[in-house]
């Protein structure tokens, strides 16, 4: 049995959260036995469990990075230590990182395999940035084995030196939600009739990490008959707090615009659908950076040119002048062109839309799968 650990699963939604699904998904069809340990979120029933391909085993625990969400985790190791002392590990999240060196920090016992930690980006500057954390990774990791869901992660890792040298990396990349992906194939080539003007969408976590506030701040930099032109959707959930910044940014823009709940997955190629071009302009916070970002392949499967930032692993998901335009980071005037560019040519967002598709179509969870259950056996 190959085991699969995580604080983030269903019916959280999120980026670690879709990860550790597909790729169990994948891994149980491609014939390997595998179990998820996985947080219980106060819940003692599961309906969606029941329907999965592969074993789930739900442990009491909210999901949260806080102490008490971590060591309720960590506790939850600690009771099945038997059970996993002897076989195959992968830390799929953060959380995962931190119950296990918990566990090992205050039992003293290591696991008699090698652990598969997988990384996605942003744990990597929150063990460079707190002290304790730094330290424990220091004497934890270097007897795991690293895997990286992108090239820029790798590259962080490398960067932070949180492994030796001369550690080798593996590398289990992102793909498309497979739901996403058999309700993309509805969708044709052809933009959708767009009487209203140009319809732009942001969907992910209402966070500043996830640039909603500098999207709307460039659109207010368009030309006026540009900015009448416009409609921006922004759709996701998040703190009021930072809801409320996005909306003043909106509003201080004078751009149409409509800021709505997630919606559920088989909702997800109607919203797309709708769109004439995805943007997410994403930064790089002291502790939060963009690893990949899942959802410029949802958009690029549906045949929707995006507009980013170039930061973190964005350009491992967005390539420039094929998929979409990508401009440096914080460069609002260089999202402006790119949105006049895609409005005045809608050749241009065809062809990048057309490239977008066929370049998602070639991510599949099956490589992720393979690449960390192989090397958790081997």
């Amino acid at each position: 049995m190959i085991y699969f650990v995580t604080h983030e699963f269903a019916p959280f939604r999120g980026g670690g959260a879709t990860y550790v699904q597909e790729v169990a998904r994948a891994a149980a069809n491609l014939g390997y036995p595998i179990q998820v340990i996985a947080p219980d979120y106060g819940q003692t029933f599961h309906a969606s469990d029941a329907e999965l391909p592969y074993r789930i085993e739900r442990v009491p625990c909210d999901g949260r990075l806080t102490p008490a969400g971590i060591w309720s985790l960590a506790r939850a190791l600690a009771q099945r230590r038997e059970a996993l002392r002897n076989s195959p590990v992968v830390l799929l999240s953060v959380g995962a990182h931190m119950a296990m060196m918990s566990f090992i920090l205050f039992s003293g016992r290591r696991w008699s395999r090698p652990v598969i930690a997988l990384f996605h980006g942003s744990e990597v500057l929150r063990f460079r940035k707190h002290p304790f954390w730094r330290h424990v990774a220091a004497r934890v990791f270097p007897s795991t084995k690293p895997a990286c869901s992108s090239h820029y992660v790798e590259h962080l890792l490398r960067e932070n030196e949180l492994y030796p040298r001369e550690t080798p990396f593996l590398l289990a990349p992102c793909a498309c939600p497979s739901a996403v992906v058999a309700s993309a194939r509805s969708v044709g080539d052809a933009r959708c009739p767009n009487p209203a003007g140009f319809r732009l969408l942001t969907l992910a976590r209402l966070h500043p990490r996830k640039g909603q506030h500098l999207t709307a701040r460039a659109l207010g930099l368009l030309p006026h008959s540009a900015r009448k032109r416009v409609r921006y959707e922004i759709v996701g959930d998040g703190t009021a707090a930072y809801r409320r910044v996005v909306e003043r940014a909106c509003v201080a823009a004078g751009i149409d615009f409509t800021i709505r709940s997630a919606v559920p997955p088989e909702e997800l190629t109607a919203v797309y659908s709708a769109c004439d071009a995805y943007i997410m302009t994403s930064v790089a916070l002291p502790n939060s950076v963009e690893g990949f970002g899942i959802t410029y392949l949802e958009a690029s499967i549906h045949g929707r040119p995006v507009i980013a930032f170039r930061t973190g692993g964005v350009e491992e998901a967005v390539v420039d002048g094929e998929t979409g335009l990508v401009v440096p980071e914080g460069d609002l005037p260089g999202v402006v062109n790119a949105v006049l560019r895609l409005m005045d040519d809608p050749a241009l967002a065809a062809r990048l839309g057309q490239k977008g598709r066929e370049f998602a179509a070639g991510f599949h969870w099956e490589t992720a799968a393979r690449v960390l259950c192989e090397a958790a056996l081997s």
